[in-house]
């Protein structure tokens, strides 16, 4: 019988999750970036979407840290061994994302990507128009400035690489893995039977 190593499973299960997540993710960047849903609906389809995503994808890394730290018996399981597992996964899972999303990107198109980011920009600045109060208070804190800013360096952004898609997919995940990964850790270790 085939023996599964930290990294057989790490790497099978890691896909799984990066299957989830790429779905997840792509779903996002449509709705937000091509789609011409309107601002409300898409900002609640994409929360309901989220947090169904996060439930999933949360219960997920624990059904597989559970089954990693059964097949170890009455050896029992640390928790340096199911923080790194737990972490190994997301991350993997978020290298299998930043793949996906450069492909997505390149058949979507890039400068669809850009029109899309700034289309929403100017969506939410006209939200803010009719919303007085607002536009006020984001006005006096110097945001309303930030919104031509952000369309400059939007049209002056280079497609991104492979390698910089995969480190922003691992960096904006990093922190939500150590905590999902010290939570695991605590709740699955147990000493070994004697």
């Amino acid at each position: 019988m085939k023996e599964n190593t930290f990294w057989s499973d790490a790497c099978k299960y890691g896909a799984i999750l990066g299957l989830l997540a790429s779905i997840s993710r792509l779903f996002e960047d449509y709705l937000i970036f091509y789609s011409s849903a309107p601002l409300e609906r898409m900002a609640i389809t994409y929360l309901v979407e989220l947090l169904i995503y996060s439930v999933i994808f949360i219960y997920l890394v624990v059904r597989y840290t559970k089954r990693r730290a059964q097949r170890f018996g009455d050896q029992g399981f640390t928790f340096g061994q199911g923080f790194g597992y737990s972490f190994t996964l997301v991350i993997l899972a978020m290298v299998v994302v930043g793949v996906a999303r450069t492909i997505f990107i390149q058949i979507m198109g890039f400068n669809d990507f850009v029109e899309g980011y700034i289309g929403r920009i100017d969506e939410f600045e006209a939200y803010l128009a009719e919303n007085g109060a607002l536009a006020e208070s984001m006005a006096s804190n110097g945001v309303m400035g930030n919104f031509d800013d952000m369309r400059v360096a939007l049209r002056a952004m280079t497609q991104p690489s492979m390698f910089s898609n995969i480190f922003s997919a691992v960096d904006s995940s990093a922190f939500i893995a150590l905590i999902l990964a010290t939570i695991m850790g605590f709740t699955i270790r147990r000493k070994p039977r004697i």
